[in-house]
């Protein structure tokens, strides 16, 4: 289930008016754009191929993992610090990474970095090939919601 709520685009947005607020209006519509000059439907297609090509590569999900302890105290804080770094960290090299490369860097999954690094630690490899499963899963949508803007925009 984190895996498919991961993938919603919820740090995109964020970096992107982050960035529009900091560089301006041009900026944050290029970094949105990414200066790619395919069409649409051709980005999409890409996109749904190449999230078809990591559902192979990580392969059937394994058996069904079920942790019964909780996560230590400071789990939370750390996961939420670690992606406001990675946040940050996009959101401040954004002048230096011009707006293209920015706006390549906007739907890196950071949440789901940090999500699958700890559940990998915490719990094991088939709990974080069952996360990362449920994340290739839900990718359709992220893609069909940048789809949504390029045809907006």
């Amino acid at each position: 289930m984190a895996g498919l709520v991961t993938a919603l685009p919820v740090v995109a947005g964020p970096i992107l008016a982050i960035i529009t607020i900091e560089h301006g209006r041009e900026f944050g519509a290029t970094a949105a754009r990414s200066d790619v000059d395919a069409p649409p439907v051709l980005g999409l297609a890409a996109a749904l191929a190449g999230i078809a090509a990591a559902g192979r590569v990580i392969g059937p999900p394994p058996r069904v993992v079920i942790s019964d302890r909780p996560p230590p105290a400071w789990d939370l804080p750390a996961r939420a610090g670690l992606t406001a770094a990675l946040v940050l960290a996009v959101t401040g090299a954004a002048g230096a990474l011009g707006p293209a490369l920015s706006g390549v860097l906007t739907p890196f999954p950071v949440a789901m970095s940090i999500i699958a690094a700890f559940v990998l630690a915490q719990d094991g490899a088939d709990a974080a090939r069952n996360l990362l499963h449920g994340f290739v899963r839900a990718l359709p949508g992220f893609a069909a919601s940048f789809f949504a803007v390029a045809i907006v925009l």
